[in-house]
């Protein structure tokens, strides 16, 4: 037996399905965030995404620190001179609904910021008065009713970035320690003792 007719099928199969078969096709739009070259911390996780039809569809991703952290420092690096609105929604996004521990916040975001030869900063400085400057506020209206995501963000650039100052600076600055979360409901840092550390 050569090798094409094992990748052959035999006749009674072609016979039985081709009169009876139809292709249908349909369009699924995805967004992805392809990134390269900045350090991953802590390592890749597994990602899962729901089926259609059932199920779910796993893949390695990037943890949400590192996420943060490759977002975080481009606004260090750009400043007000940046129109990465994604990247002001993602973090908000990702402060509004997970919890994190600061230690992981900043071990990745200094890790991103040393790979890019950048000092990791407190934001507060690189974002003030980024919705007065240049017509910044009317492009970020703009493109919140192109993307359909008034309901997401803040209606005031300002206040968007406000919001991002306050769940970040804190880490950048050495205010919280390692050991401090975040409390997505409560939109605040509480430094954490284990009971064996209470006096």
């Amino acid at each position: 037996m050569d090798s094409r007719s094992t990748l052959t099928p035999p006749e009674w199969f072609r016979s039985a399905t081709t009169p009876n078969t139809r292709a249908y096709h349909t369009s699924v739009t995805i967004q992805l965030d392809v990134s390269t070259g900045d350090p991953i911390w802590p390592n890749p996780e597994t990602v899962e995404f729901p089926r259609l039809l059932g199920g779910s569809l796993a893949m390695l991703g990037h943890p949400i620190p590192t996420v943060i952290a490759e977002k975080s420092v481009t606004i260090l690096q750009r400043g007000t001179t940046s129109t990465r609105w994604r990247d002001y929604v993602d973090i908000r996004g990702f402060q509004l609904t997970q919890e994190f521990t600061a230690g992981d916040l900043r071990a990745a975001a200094t890790a991103v910021a040393k790979h890019r030869g950048f000092t990791l900063e407190p934001l507060a400085d690189y974002v003030d008065g980024y919705g007065t400057a240049a017509g910044m506020q009317a492009k970020w209206d703009a493109w919140r009713r192109r993307e359909g995501l008034q309901d997401r963000t803040e209606a005031d650039l300002d206040d968007q970035l406000a919001d991002i100052v306050a769940f970040l600076d804190p880490v950048y600055s050495g205010r919280v320690t390692d050991s401090a979360r975040w409390d997505p409901n409560a939109q605040a840092w509480t430094e954490y003792r284990s009971i064996g550390s209470c006096r």
